[in-house]
């Protein structure tokens, strides 16, 4: 995407070229150089001030404004408050807090959360915005670069493509609205239409369909970038389950046509992949939730509410199950002190049922039995949770680490139907943040899809820098929502009589 540059920072340049061909250049005075460039003071001493941010020239204030090249600038000095706060602020643009074409917070913010001066603030956003990461627009400093107007835009018909693999089970429309990934398509999706690149979709291999419109297979792909030509932008690689037979067909397809490669790992299993193997060269990212420090967030978050045994329900009933459940264990043993984790023998058919159809028959009957005070519905529940009742009736847990959001409201309606109170009795954490879960209040870890989602847009975009590891790796943040389902450890007692036949 082409972007506009600034008068200032097209000076700094040309004057920072200047000083590196030309040793015994002198710079004349900040008056002089704006009569020199035909450009008003103020610009001149924004272009400085770029230069002064590089450590290139020395700026001295006084009734004659000066900038004096520093023959010999120091690179091993430590990095002042400017740095520091260009620093911050650069990790901010980056990570998608500070939303490219969003303003700024206004610098008494700054001069407050991080104590520094207004013309410290000053001198880190003129070293921002020499990187082309802020821009200026009115008196409002703006993240990321200098936009072209709208006039400028390529026309619809030339707008640039991003390619979207998807696997076979994969639908279009379903995808978007996945409780699960959504948030990561729809974020991504929205970032591209906003900087006027489109999405369209293709597959990883033919669905059954005898004809289709977008591409279904490696060859047709191949097929299509060649034809979009300059207005191929990048491929976005997506599917639940990755095999890595065919990421090592795919992927070195499309590195010749030297655009990025993003896969987004939504489940955690392609780091068998590296840059250095693919030979990528920088053009291949993965951008991925990061189970492991998940699974750490809700175990720190119970154990420094002082809960000494954690309880799992349904930890070996599936292989995604068993994989959170040894990290969480695992997470468990490497506290100190360390927090014990007790686990459920097996899990009865209704919750088999239920989490291999989504919310299943078991719900929607705790929820029509919810206002009744019928004994046999009492007993049908505590049967058919029997494995449940048994992790929490013969254990000592007095919290629950619950495998993802369905199985939490699950658990929440069950405790409320037999009068067990949360937090009160007991305390709960669970994963995904699926927007369902605002119904409900269970405290839960979100992956950061959304983040995910704006970060993979502009890496396509290319108008700010996307910092990945060595592997191209970019994992999600995992935050902890807290709605209040976590509290101190509570006399068990309760708990008990409350599951008792």
């Amino acid at each position: 995407m082409n972007m506009g540059t600034r008068t200032y920072e097209r000076i700094a340049r040309d004057l920072e070229q200047r000083i590196s061909d030309d040793p015994s250049y002198e710079l004349p005075s900040i008056r002089e150089l704006a009569s020199q460039w035909n450009v008003a003071y103020q610009t001149m001493w924004m272009a400085m001030q770029v230069l002064a941010s590089k450590g290139l020239v020395t700026l001295a204030k006084g009734r004659r404004s000066q900038a004096f090249r520093n023959m010999h600038p120091r690179t091993d000095h430590p990095p002042s408050a400017a740095d520091r706060l260009s620093a911050l602020v650069k990790e901010r643009i980056e990570n998608g807090v500070y939303k490219v074409n969003m303003p700024l917070p206004k610098t008494g913010y700054f001069a407050i959360t991080e104590h520094v001066s207004y013309a410290t603030i000053a001198r880190a956003f003129f070293q921002l915005a020499g990187e082309s990461l802020v821009h200026r627009k009115g008196r409002q400093w703006i993240a990321g670069p200098c936009r072209l107007r709208s006039s400028s835009r390529p026309s619809t018909g030339a707008y640039p493509i991003v390619l979207a693999l998807m696997g076979e089970n994969d639908t279009w429309s379903q995808l978007f609205q996945s409780p699960f990934v959504g948030r990561f398509l729809v974020t991504f999706a929205n970032e591209l239409v906003q900087h006027s690149v489109q999405l369209s979709p293709a597959w990883l291999w033919p669905g059954g369909a005898a004809i289709s419109i977008v591409p279904t297979n490696i060859d047709e792909a191949r097929s299509a970038i060649r034809k979009l030509g300059h207005r191929y932008a990048g491929t976005l690689i997506h599917s639940i389950f990755p095999k890595e037979d065919w990421l090592d067909k795919w992927i070195p397809m499309l590195l010749p046509f030297e655009k990025p490669i993003v896969y987004f790992d939504r489940v955690d299993k392609g780091g068998f992949l590296t840059r250095g193997a693919l030979g990528a060269k920088g053009l291949y990212y993965r951008l991925h939730m990061d189970e492991r420090a998940a699974v750490a967030v809700a175990v720190r978050a119970l154990a420094e509410s002082g809960h000494p045994v954690i309880g799992m329900h349904g930890a070996e009933v599936f292989e995604w199950t068993r994989q959170r459940a040894e990290l969480i264990t695992h997470a468990a043993q490497q506290l100190r002190p360390p927090v014990a984790v007790e686990t459920a023998a097996a899990m009865e058919k209704p919750w088999v049922d239920m989490v291999q159809t989504g919310a299943g028959g078991l719900l929607s009957r705790i929820e029509h039995e919810a206002g009744t005070k019928d004994a046999r519905a009492r007993a049908r529940l505590l049967k058919d949770a029997a494995s449940l009742v048994s992790l929490l009736a013969g254990g000592r847990s007095t919290a629950l680490a619950c495998m993802n959001d369905v199985w939490a409201h699950h658990y929440y309606l069950i405790f409320k139907f037999l009068g067990i109170r949360v937090p009160q009795d007991i305390s709960m954490v669970a994963f995904d943040n699926i927007p369902e879960s605002i119904n409900f209040p269970v405290s839960t870890i979100d992956f950061g899809f959304e983040r995910l989602g704006y970060l993979a847009a502009h890496i396509f975009i290319g108008d700010i820098s996307i910092s990945a590891d060595k592997n191209g790796a970019i994992p999600g943040a995992c935050t902890l929502v807290d709605r209040g389902s976590i509290d101190k450890p509570c006399d068990r007692r309760a708990l008990v009589r409350a599951l008792k036949p």
